[in-house]
């Protein structure tokens, strides 16, 4: 089986996280953030350098704006499939 990796984003930085590994019949894309202080879409990953209607699914690490923060974008460019993540940490009042 030949599994292949590719960086969108953050390979060298903070921010802007997201990676997608291919396998033969299914892709996942791990985090898809925005960086922190950049602007407009310098702030996402490079989402134009894959066809986003062939990730099977996103999962989420943690819910960060830089690891999550341009799904929105990722729905916009035509992505239509399950995205993975933990429930938000609701503060505790006790």
């Amino acid at each position: 089986m030949t599994v292949k990796a590719m960086v969108l984003g953050s390979g060298r930085e903070v921010g802007r996280a997201c990676l997608v590994i291919r396998g033969e019949s299914t892709s996942l894309m791990l985090d898809c953030g925005v960086h922190p202080i950049a602007i407009g879409l310098n702030a996402a990953p490079r989402l134009e350098l894959i066809d986003v209607s062939s990730i099977t699914n996103v999962v989420l690490t943690h819910a960060h704006l830089d690891h999550g923060g341009a799904v929105l974008r990722l729905l916009r460019l035509g992505f239509r499939s399950e995205v993975i993540t933990t429930l938000p940490r609701l503060p505790s009042w006790g």
